[in-house]
């Protein structure tokens, strides 16, 4: 059985509420996952840890012990960062291009590699999450915000880059078999899921999922849907032939977009099993479409959308027109003076033979923040704003009845034929300029959106994510530390799994959060010589069965972890 949190909006259950007549369909309702991601400053948990009655009675040793965690992990996640960094300042927008200066293709493409590596771990180890296939189909199920058909020229981005990177992992190339293992994944295609629609010409991550709710009468928006449903119905034996037509000759030009360089699509691997002790919790998606347009018409009206709470995203645009291979400005090879060279003083212009188009190797890194999934496409650089299939229609209709009328007052004039052939240019006049105009103020708006919703680029963008990575680790150390600390006694993997996450939600308003308590143990754990060199031993492995996780005594572990940061470097 599932319960209300919010009447109507917001619901927590196994299954997601049952339609109950024409209020809701199912596709109106979308799971939002209890991540791995625990959104919580380092800062507060500090406060939080230390205000404890046993923290207390520990006092100093606990804030150093905090101390000596947090400098662990930041010295190890250092050193990625400034591979991040190197790597990047050969194929930053920003001065990139001389920085590859004397590089070979072979040099860069290793570097290239490297980089896509490490930005990997970065965001799978940060517990972001790659923009699939499944997400892909639910962004476009529903409109929200957008008023105008939206189309990415997939034409302008190189899919080569990410194409190369995946195979290279995949085929087992240099590195390749390491980073699938770290990332614990079987397959970088697979692990993936590429959308088919986007294919390997940009790569989308994203954390968090949460809601967003705006309110408002939406009359413009509400009356160009009423007149469309209106005309469409006055028109359909016409008009939906026609506009099953454009949307199908659409859905062709989308593939093809897509489909130069593009590998089948990977088959679907089954979803990893949620392991939080919360109810899944389900957001309704309200919008101008799947409300009735009638009822309510002045009134005000709330719409809702799940949304990204951050999404990145990693692409490379093709070379632009007249981009040459063999010199740093792109321009073609200066024509020779009429009479110099073969074909000379015969009336024929010179012949200059063609240059390979140069390679670009920047690579473009955006954030955002709080992207509505259904209006996700506004994250992509080249974006082709078109007219919807219903307005195309209802011109193509209206230039096909004005023909005959024009040629009907050229021949024989008549009121009649002038009054028609006005009416059809009022309807091809509004058509348009409904379309312009809602095109104009979508453009205003985005800029607008963009402007506020963009976190970061380049290279601030790695900064963010290692800055995140350092913290999440962190956090995933000291919460299993603290609470086997506490509770003063072995624990099963899953009794502790549970005992975090229960703690996170007593201590920080109710927050659910599926706590990765593998990979968190993994980090704190004592394997003697098989303890991964990167982990810090504080967690001792109880014998017996099942297998029990037991705190070392905090004076034991402030002496382990001080004995790791002495040994960081040695010089004997």
């Amino acid at each position: 059985m599932g319960e209300w949190i919010e009447e109507g909006l917001y619901y927590s259950g196994p299954h997601a509420p049952a339609p109950q007549g024409k209020e809701w369909k199912p596709a109106d309702w979308v799971e939002l996952p209890h991540e791995n991601y625990i959104p919580v400053a380092k800062v507060r948990l500090n406060q939080v840890l230390c205000a404890q009655p046993r923290a207390r009675e520990a006092g100093v040793e606990l804030e150093h012990f905090l101390k000596l965690v947090d400098g662990l992990f930041h010295f190890h996640h250092h050193e990625t960062l400034n591979q991040l960094k190197q790597d990047y300042l050969l194929f930053s927008p920003d001065g990139g291009e001389a920085a590859r200066e004397g590089m070979s293709d072979h040099e860069l493409a290793a570097r290239e590699r490297r980089f896509l590596g490490n930005f990997l771990r970065t965001m799978v180890l940060g517990n972001f999450m790659p923009f699939s296939e499944d997400d892909y189909r639910r962004a476009v199920e529903q409109t929200y915000l957008l008023d105008v058909p939206v189309e990415i020229d997939w034409r302008k981005h190189d899919p080569e880059m990410l194409e190369s990177f995946i195979r290279h992992v995949d085929d087992g190339g240099e590195g390749g078999r390491e980073l699938k293992q770290e990332l614990g994944v079987d397959g970088m295609r697979s692990f993936l899921a590429l959308p088919q629609a986007v294919g390997t010409n940009a790569l989308v991550f994203y954390r968090g999922l949460d809601r967003d709710q705006t309110e408002g009468r939406f009359l413009p928006q509400r009356l160009d849907l009423v007149l469309s449903k209106l005309l469409g119905v006055i028109g359909y034996p016409v008009v939906k032939p026609i506009q099953l037509v454009l949307e199908a000759r659409q859905r062709r030009r989308d593939l093809t977009n897509v489909a130069a360089g593009q590998p089948a699509p990977a088959a679907e691997t089954p979803a990893a099993q949620p392991t939080s002790v919360f109810e899944k919790r389900w957001v309704r998606r309200k919008n101008l479409h799947n409300q009735g347009l009638l009822t309510r018409f002045f009134q005000v009206q709330q719409l809702q959308e799940p949304v990204l709470r951050q999404v990145v995203i990693l692409f490379r645009l093709r070379p632009a027109p007249g981009a040459r291979k063999g010199g740093p400005t792109g321009l073609p090879p200066r024509r020779k003076r009429a009479g110099a060279g073969a074909g000379a003083g015969n009336g024929a212009p010179p012949v200059r033979p063609s240059a390979p188009v140069k390679k670009d190797w920047t690579i473009h890194l955006k954030m955002f923040r709080h992207i509505p999934m259904a209006d996700s496409e506004i994250i992509f650089p080249e974006k082709n704003f078109r007219m919807g299939s219903f307005d195309l229609a209802m011109l193509i209709i209206g230039v096909l009845i004005a023909v005959p009328a024009v040629v009907r007052v050229i021949t024989h004039g008549g009121g009649a034929s002038i009054g028609l052939l006005v009416g059809v240019c009022v309807l091809i006049g509004k058509t348009v300029a409904r379309y312009l105009q809602t095109r104009s103020k979508y453009i205003s708006k985005l800029t607008q959106n963009l402007y506020e919703k963009n976190l970061d680029n380049s290279m601030g963008v790695l900064q963010f994510l290692v800055d995140s990575l350092e913290e999440q680790e962190y956090k995933e150390a000291v919460l299993v530390y603290f609470v086997l600390w506490t509770e003063d006694r072995a624990l099963t993997e899953r009794e502790l799994d549970g005992a975090v996450e229960h703690f996170i939600e007593q201590h920080f308003d109710g927050l659910e959060v599926d706590f990765e308590i593998d990979d968190a143990l993994r980090k704190v754990v004592d394997l003697g010589k098989d303890t991964p060199p990167h982990a810090v031993p504080i967690v001792e492995v109880v014998p017996g069965e099942p297998r029990q996780y037991r705190a070392k005594p905090l004076r034991e572990a402030l002496r382990l972890l001080d004995e790791k940061w002495d040994n960081l470097l040695r010089y004997q």
